[in-house]
């Protein structure tokens, strides 16, 4: 390439990329719970959940909700907006519940030059910390003997690796939303990344996404890239919502969170760092009832991935949902749109919630 042709392109892209970095703060959203509380963790890291009370002249529910997101993202993939938000959702209806940030990201503590955290945790550490820390604070706050859980992507996989470790005793009910267990059979881009992953996983001390995605995020929706229908389908999720969620509900991402699952992302078993527990198989501990739901356009939580899961439960009550067309609803959902897509408020979250009610 010549150097009258990347002057150029510098000439094109650097003033579009000037005007992105100044119109994407016009994106930022401030958080809509009612207020923000922190559970400590026993190694010193600050979670933070945002707590959404039950609706004045509700009848308010018996057991809290704790709300968790997935890999690189925070609670903001709950909770978009004032419609397109599941705790909100719940809130108006009864319920008591807490939408967590895990650590490193969002209100919880972060490493930065200015405190003594850093990048150095991994997978484990969200299953061995920083849920007992919110379930055992959330039962302290609310005198509550047990908690139902909503996981979305890895906020789902930590809960099984919670299961498999500590047993369902502090649980009333257990929901994963798009949480792969099985990692093989990918094809097109993730195939691409499943062979690139041992090549770069062990040199990466974080994924800095929030360095340049909310930069680029006014551009969301516009190019519709392979890689963004890995998260979602735009049949299904706005342009206007794709470049909230770009701005709001990313985060940088632990490298040792990446290497955690580089391992079963190349065909490894799905287990603890040491390899010790397989998280898989110790779900044979979950016993209270379980909920399955994945999309049939979803790229990362495929029907494949998210199927042994239910399978291995020793639940006896234990509902699998798929939402297709195929199955009455109104689109092929992806990834991120069983959370914040456009029909997620009338036909994802009345299911989620319907489901709740019936084990209160």
């Amino acid at each position: 390439m010549n150097a009258f042709l990347l002057r150029s392109l510098a000439a094109v892209i650097a003033p579009m990329l000037l005007q992105a970095c100044l119109w994407a703060p016009l994106l930022h959203r401030a958080p809509i719970s009612d207020e923000i509380v922190h559970a400590e963790t026993e190694d010193g890291w600050r979670i933070a959940m945002h707590h959404y009370r039950p609706a004045p002249g509700t009848s308010a529910h018996g057991t809290p909700v704790v709300v968790s997101h997935g890999i690189s993202a925070n609670e903001r993939t709950w909770s978009l907006d004032e419609e397109k938000s599941f705790p909100r959702y719940l809130a108006e209806r009864g319920w008591d519940v807490w939408a967590i940030d895990l650590r490193g990201v969002g209100h919880s503590d972060t490493p930065s030059l200015f405190n003594d955290k850093s990048w150095n945790y991994d997978f484990d550490d969200y299953v061995t910390r920083d849920v007992p820390a919110v379930i055992d604070e959330v039962l302290r706050r609310t005198g509550a003997p047990r908690v139902h859980w909503v996981g979305h992507s890895m906020g789902g996989m930590i809960m099984y690796g919670y299961v498999s470790r500590y047993g369902d005793a502090k649980l009333k009910t257990v929901t994963t939303v798009g949480s792969p267990v099985r990692f093989t059979g990918y094809a097109g881009y993730l195939a691409w990344a499943q062979e690139m992953a041992p090549a770069f996983r062990d040199y990466l001390f974080t994924v800095p996404e929030r360095a340049f995605i909310p930069g680029i995020a006014v551009f969301g929706g516009a190019f519709r890239t392979r890689a963004e229908y890995l998260v979602w389908n735009y049949d299904n999720l706005s342009p206007e919502s794709a470049r909230l969620i770009m701005y709001n509900g990313t985060a940088n991402m632990a490298g040792g969170v990446l290497r955690s699952l580089a391992g079963p992302f190349t065909g490894a078993p799905f287990a603890s760092r040491d390899g010790a527990i397989d998280y898989l198989a110790g779900l044979s501990r979950l016993t209270v009832p379980l909920h399955v739901v994945g999309g049939i356009a979803d790229n990362l939580g495929t029907i494949a991935a998210i199927t042994p899961a239910f399978d291995a439960a020793a639940s006896t009550d234990k509902r699998l949902r798929i939402f297709a067309r195929a199955n009455g609803d109104s689109h092929d959902y992806g990834h991120v749109d069983l959370t914040v897509g456009d029909n997620a408020p009338r036909e994802v979250y009345p299911e989620l919630e319907t489901w709740l009610r019936s084990h209160e």
